[in-house]
């Protein structure tokens, strides 16, 4: 699976961007870099270079994750369009920005929100606190226990089965 992520939008919803955005930026390289070693996705993460970036478009390999800064001018918005227009077969773009979502789900990429990625990585961490731990006789099916109920019997969208197959394979 491929999964292209938009950086500054979700650094925004995850942590905000106020402060120190490089330390923010090397934290979700970081662990976007942990979830691809658990999991092995293709990951690619793409941020803005629009305003004052190189005059080309820039990419390099981090602990596994592709790293793409947009070129001077071009938005991340405009290089995640172009990637999802190239390889959409089994890719999934991670972003809560509505044209972005529109767009690619348009071209029959799946779209989660930064809401729903962020609990997937809550998950990862929380896989990897259980397995550092003792667990005696436990064993983990994989599935996070919860009160909360299973909501509307009714049969989902075409588009939402889709969307959850994704989500179930990350």
């Amino acid at each position: 699976m491929n999964i292209v992520i938009d950086g500054y939008n979700f650094i925004g919803r995850y942590s905000g961007l106020s402060g120190d955005i490089e330390s923010k930026r090397d934290a979700l390289i970081n662990l976007l870099s942990k979830f691809r070693a658990l999991r092995g996705h293709n990951i690619t993460v793409v941020f803005d270079g629009w305003q004052n970036g190189m005059p080309s478009e820039s990419s390099e390999i981090i602990g596994g994750v592709k790293v793409i800064f947009s070129r001077l001018g071009e938005k991340a918005d405009d290089v995640i369009k172009r990637l999802s227009s190239a390889k959409a077969q089994n890719m999934v773009v991670v972003t809560s920005d509505r044209e972005i979502i529109s767009y690619v789900t348009g071209r029959g990429v799946v779209a989660i929100s930064c809401g729903e990625f962020e609990k997937k990585l809550t998950e990862l961490s929380y896989l990897e606190q259980a397995g550092a731990g003792d667990k005696g006789d436990e064993v983990y099916t994989g599935r996070l226990i919860t009160t909360k109920k299973k909501g509307n019997p009714r049969r989902l969208s075409k588009e939402e089965r889709r969307k959850k197959l994704r989500m179930d394979k990350m």
